[in-house]
């Protein structure tokens, strides 16, 4: 279908850190104990037809998270087939990114089934330091009884992986509605 899908997600919570008796008193000298955490979620996409057959498919997904202290445990995790294709599901653990997505679409008989071939760039924010990575590649939904089926092979380079046909994955979804 044509139009426009948007979502935002705002949050805030409070944060209390308790102490662990078995670490040194020491460690939370430096640190506040209580303290808020905020985040946000946005996510805009548009489709877009040119000819009967053909769509064009462009996504932003960003998310950003503010806190004093913040965990590891707490980033948002990027990567894989809803975030960033050409990496492992869940790569990335970050405090803010931000991912462009074009996809370029064939449409099927069938309204919800589509040959593809897509770019995502994005722009990551760590603790020390920020990395740009991008995934690309091309794939297949397809739309049975049973379900939706995505098949997508891609490719990705950041700091940590090297673009390379050995590092190239292959993403699997399903949806099944009953």
């Amino acid at each position: 279908p044509n139009g426009w899908y948007g979502f935002l997600q705002l949050a805030a919570e409070s944060k209390l850190i308790k102490k662990n008796s078995g670490l040194p008193p020491s460690i939370y000298d430096s640190i506040s104990l209580q303290s808020i955490q905020l985040g946000l979620k946005l996510r805009l996409e548009k489709i877009f037809r040119s000819t009967k057959p053909l769509q064009i498919k462009s996504t932003l997904n960003a998310g950003y998270l503010w806190s004093a202290l913040s965990f590891q445990n707490e980033f948002y995790r990027v990567g894989g087939l809803k975030t960033l294709r050409g990496f492992n599901e869940n790569f990335f653990f970050v405090k803010g990114y931000a991912i462009a997505s074009l996809e370029g679409r064939f449409v099927l008989q069938n309204r919800q089934s589509y040959l593809l071939a897509f770019f995502d760039q994005s722009y990551l924010a760590f603790r020390e330091d920020d990395d740009w990575p991008f995934g690309f590649g091309a794939g297949l939904q397809i739309r049975t009884n049973l379900g939706i089926f995505k098949f997508i092979y891609a490719l990705g380079k950041s700091k940590q992986q090297d673009l390379n046909i050995n590092s190239s994955k292959v993403h699997f979804g399903y949806v099944n509605y009953f």
